[in-house]
């Protein structure tokens, strides 16, 4: 029977377990309490579950890579419930990792509670000697309160989760508020790159883990484009491993000791990243598999299902805003492409096109009307058509100037009121046979703004073009000249077929042309309108109902002398 002494020492050991203690803690407690009684190095607790024993602590990280076998010391320790020490000829056999931890003997003492085997605990000792048989009763007293000390946080836990299903409601609330102050840092990531490390760091805050990782799948692989730590980059996943497993099954899932020494077989450097549970989250998008999100717990830590499932929901809102970022990233370099092309085609066809219409200007005064009606007509077409294109690429170029914010100006006064019937002259010579009708009801003989003339008339012409496009022969556009305090009017209404109210707003786009609109142009008139008059400090609306035509209104500041 042990001494007095003894007693005294394992009833001052077990005083530690009158506190309330977590798990964690209790463990910690068990292990370190224990290496004092008898002098050990090392110790770890495994606990039963699904007919496995897992090691749920250790003192020392190496020990969570030894697994215990089936019909090893630790099982039979659990299913005899005795007490008993092993020297290293028997252990290095099974367990080599042992000897590089300078372990020489192991006692496994069962954790015995209400008569049933609930774990095993070890202690390492560094010596190579027989064990006493005292230490080894000495310990069997002690674990009996620890196996107490256990089942009573287990108890406490199992109570605390009853707590928290009661108060189910309160507690999605708090998790669904966590999970959305964590999505908000979405919305400020500018990029890609940044977003992957807030869906990594944000997801670590929500389960106190220690890292984590993103992969994306590119039709044939998954490629980890982001790691909390460089070390990760170096772990390649395997076809058949957990990151490809959970991503096929689609499900989230969580591997503890046995699964990660398999994983640390297979992957070297996770040894160095020690991990006590790791969480894989499938990222999919309306059934289409995105990605992966991995958490890592720290190598004393093991995730619960709670928090695999909170995960699980913040996976959703990671998702969502991966795929938004991804659309922007290809829109962006969709547009930047097209840019580009835009910015390069029309200066390389301004020069043969320069040289090309000053041909088919030539050609069309040398041929007579009269001696060659045929090829004169033909000759004017071929003008006509040089002009259009010549619009059209200087189009292009206007649009590529105005996104570099290079668009040249000369601001001067200028008569309104010319500009628009410069604008008129050049739609009656295109559009002959359209009716058009001016009605200048200003009052002031010299109506000024302060303006670019040149462009100005511009504007004018794009939208008288745009309605001689959609206004039938037989139907009249109206302008209107009016001033309103100390504003310009300019009131432009066709008669076309009108504009749908879904295209209505976005009509002032480049290159938007709408729905069914088959018309010559490339959509890029009332782009060019709209930021030419945004730079004369004015504004240009527009108003339309489908078969009842078109209004467009342009209102610009007057000018006065010294303003």
């Amino acid at each position: 029977m042990p001494s007095s002494r003894l007693l005294q020492q394992i009833h001052k050991a077990s005083a530690r377990f009158l506190a309330p203690l977590t798990p964690e803690e209790t463990f910690e407690s068990i292990v370190e309490e224990s290496i004092k009684l008898v002098g050990a190095k090392y110790g770890s607790i495994l606990l039963e579950e699904d007919g496995q024993l897992n090691r749920i602590y250790s003192s020392d990280p190496v020990l969570y890579s030894s697994v215990p076998l089936k019909r090893g010391y630790a099982f039979q320790s659990f299913e005899t419930k005795k007490a008993f020490a092993v020297g290293s000829r028997g252990l290095w056999r099974a367990h080599p990792e042992l000897k590089d931890l300078g372990t020489r003997s192991v006692i496994f003492v069962p954790l015995i509670y209400a008569d049933q085997s609930i774990g095993v605990l070890t202690l390492h000792l560094s010596k190579e000697r027989k064990v006493a048989d005292k230490k080894i009763k000495v310990l069997s007293l002690f674990a009996t309160v620890a196996s107490s000390a256990i089942r009573k946080t287990q108890l406490y836990n199992e109570a605390w989760e009853a707590i928290k299903d009661r108060d189910l409601h309160k507690n999605v609330e708090n998790i669904l508020e966590k999970i959305y102050q964590a999505s908000l840092g979405f919305l400020v990531s500018t990029n890609l790159k940044d977003l992957y490390k807030n869906i990594v760091d944000e997801s670590i805050k929500l389960v106190g883990a220690k890292h984590g990782s993103v992969f994306l799948y590119d039709g044939k692989e998954l490629n980890r484009v982001y790691a909390s730590d460089p070390m990760f980059y170096k772990v390649i996943p395997r076809q058949g491993g957990f990151v490809y497993s959970s991503f096929e099954g689609g499900k989230p899932s969580m591997i503890y000791q046995n699964e990660l020494k398999e994983a640390q077989s297979a992957h070297p450097a996770l040894k160095k990243l020690a991990a006590g549970s790791i969480i894989f989250i499938p990222l999919s998008f309306h059934g289409t598999r995105v990605g992966i999100l991995t958490v890592q717990s720290a190598k004393n830590m093991q995730f619960s299902p709670r928090e695999r499932d909170v995960l699980a929901l913040f996976g959703g809102f990671a998702t969502l805003a991966l795929r938004n970022a991804q659309l922007l990233a290809e829109s962006t370099d969709a547009v930047q492409a097209r840019d580009l092309f835009i910015s390069m085609a029309s200066h390389e066809l301004r020069t043969p096109l320069t040289a090309v219409n000053g041909y088919v200007q030539l050609l069309a005064r040398k041929l007579d009307s009269t001696l060659h009606p045929q090829e004169s007509k033909w000759a004017q077409e071929l003008k006509w058509e040089t002009s259009r294109l010549k619009r059209l690429i200087n189009d292009l170029l206007a649009v590529d100037l105005i996104k570099k914010g290079e668009l040249p100006y000369k601001f001067e006064p200028t008569d309104i009121a010319d500009a628009v019937s410069r604008a008129i002259a050049e739609f009656k010579f295109s559009y002959p046979d359209h009716g058009i009708i001016l009605r200048n009801l200003l009052k002031e003989r010299n109506p000024q703004v302060l303006g670019d003339a040149n462009k100005l008339a511009q504007v004018f012409t794009n939208i008288l073009t745009n309605a001689g496009k959609f206004t039938p022969k037989n139907k009249q556009i109206k302008v209107i000249l009016s001033s309103h305090r100390s504003n310009y009017l300019i009131n432009i209404k066709d008669q076309g077929r009108g504009i749908s109210q879904k295209d209505l707003t976005r009509i002032f786009e480049g290159f938007y042309k709408g729905e069914k609109n088959y018309e010559e142009g490339m959509g890029l008139g009332l782009f060019i309108s709209k930021d030419i008059i945004k730079r004369h400090k004015g504004t240009i609306s527009v108003e339309s109902e489908i078969g009842k035509g078109t209004t467009l209104t342009i209102v610009l500041p007057k000018y006065k002398n010294g303003s």
